[in-house]
């Protein structure tokens, strides 16, 4: 009984929809990994990884070991991107 439990749970999480990731505008000013990785709905160690590969559209902020963005880079950064337009102000 118990491996018939833990098949169907495995099937209800392979059909779960993730949620809606949170809107821009209701996040803080500074940003944690975590809201990065809601945003882009992608794992909190994918987040990490791409910080600290420097694939993140804008800058990281580094407090220790913690990582931090500022949401006012990320809207200019997705805002320059939607116009075709890299952050740098090239084409």
């Amino acid at each position: 009984m118990l491996e018939e439990d833990a098949k169907s749970d495995g099937a209800n999480r392979a059909d779960r929809i993730r949620p809606t990731p949170p809107r821009l505008e209701d996040l803080p000013d500074i940003l944690h990994i975590a809201h990065i990785s809601a945003l882009f709905q992608i794992s909190r160690t994918q987040a990490y990884e791409y910080a600290r590969r420097g694939q993140l559209p804008v800058q990281v902020i580094k407090c220790g070991r913690r990582i931090f963005l500022s949401k006012a880079a990320l809207v200019l950064a997705l805002q320059q991107d939607e116009t075709g337009q890299s952050p740098e102000g090239k084409s």
